[in-house]
């Protein structure tokens, strides 16, 4: 074993104490819903990164109980107007569920009407999900912006 390797300064003890605690450490991982969101989401802010102009946003996690994942404010610098996209892993078959909408509620989700038009896309292929995205934020900014993958 490790522990039987002869070691400078007589400190085998300490060396063996310390990789067991490494060996018995706990494993700590993102769940598969935040892991395909962040997926998304990440995608989705590098394909607006020429529009930094035209619009900003921010990133915040959300939890209905039944699905958890990251949503995206996005604001229009010329009008101020707000628009939302959550993403999350479906719980009935793991696909990518994006959720958009103008308005949100109290506690961070999107409003029940909302989620019944949700749109569900493979994780496998995010491109069919980002297209659908970046169309509805182009229709949120505008017709004179033309936003393209």
């Amino acid at each position: 074993m490790i522990c039987s390797i002869d070691i400078e300064n007589n400190n085998s003890q300490r060396v063996c104490d310390y990789l067991e605690k490494v060996n018995n450490r706990i494993n700590i991982n993102k769940t598969s819903s935040l892991v395909t969101s962040e997926m998304f989401i990440n995608n989705l802010i590098k394909d607006l990164q020429p529009y930094h102009k035209e619009i900003y946003g921010n990133i915040e996690p959300f939890c209905d109980g039944r699905e958890q994942g990251l949503m995206i404010s996005l604001y229009n610098q010329l009008t101020d107007d707000q628009f939302y996209i959550w993403a999350c892993e479906s719980k009935i078959d793991k696909d990518l569920m994006i959720v958009i909408s103008k308005e949100k509620n109290n506690q961070n989700l999107y409003m029940q009407d909302d989620l019944e038009k949700a749109q569900y896309f493979s994780k496998n292929n995010l491109e069919d999900a980002l297209s659908y995205a970046l169309s509805k934020i182009n229709k949120f900014l505008g017709k004179e912006l033309n936003i393209e993958i």
